[in-house]
């Protein structure tokens, strides 16, 4: 069922200023991922079935081509699926989640205000999360990220949608191209927007001072599994202390 706009918090409704949609990519299998997403967004009115969400079905490449891995490539493919379904669906400013992404402790109280300082920017990108933020700065800070500093993590990602036509094919370049190529060629898609920005530094990339937004530690769909994800009966444990460190993460 649908929910109406008078479900969502005056969070939600800040949020929904800033980004008018809001797509979350997902493995199909990995229901317990778009359970802990489906809760990030609970706090604000949200869900996945809300009119202003889009969940992806994430792509799953039977190889890893040119990419450094399946996950890399799936990842890759997910992110041009997403912006592909955006400029169909003509969305001017809208968000990108990856299913592991977490919202800060304290978002709810700091949207209002974001979105005020988000409006009075003209910007084509905006990231949630930098390493090395400032965790004690100002609640509604916003802050400019120069053309030429890469940026670590693409698992919580605003896009203008007027960028589109020049971001879908740059990506897909790279999509096309062989591993290591001097051009650009295949790689995770963090650094594909990373080349994006530095090769069109008129696009204005920006970030809250204080991070919105952690990446939520979980089992990799990315790399190798490590020795304790193998093993079935250590997963309820694993995940529980998953869910510790991420909650730690988020109050740093």
């Amino acid at each position: 069922m649908q929910h109406r706009q008078t479900d969502l918090s005056d969070a939600g409704r800040a949020l929904l200023r800033i980004f008018t949609h809001i797509y979350v990519i997902n493995l199909p299998e990995r229901t317990d991922r778009r359970r802990e997403v489906e809760q990030q967004l609970n706090r604000f009115g949200l869900s996945l079935d809300h009119s202003a969400v889009t969940l992806v079905p994430a792509s799953r490449p039977a190889d890893r081509g040119e990419f450094p891995n399946v996950g890399a490539r799936g990842c890759f493919e997910s992110h041009l699926i997403t912006l592909r379904a955006a400029l169909d669906a003509g969305h001017q400013q809208f968000l990108i989640l990856e299913d592991d992404a977490d919202f800060s402790d304290d978002l709810d109280s700091r949207l209002d205000a974001l979105s005020e300082a988000a409006q009075g920017l003209d910007w084509d990108i905006f990231y949630g999360w930098l390493p090395g933020g400032d965790a004690g700065g100002q609640a509604a800070a916003l802050q400019e990220i120069p053309a030429q500093t890469g940026v670590v993590m693409s698992h919580f990602v605003g896009i203008n949608g007027r960028i589109l036509p020049d971001l879908i094919p740059y990506m897909a370049a790279i999509y096309s191209r062989p591993l290591g190529d001097p051009q650009g060629g295949a790689m995770h898609v963090d650094g594909a927007y990373s080349w994006f920005r530095a090769a069109h530094p008129q696009c204005l990339t920006i970030a809250p001072v204080r991070s919105i937004s952690v990446q939520r530690s979980s089992r990799s769909d990315i790399h190798p599994l490590r020795w304790f994800d193998r093993i079935p009966v250590l997963a309820p444990i694993v995940g529980s202390l998953r869910r510790v460190r991420a909650n730690l993460r988020k109050r740093l």
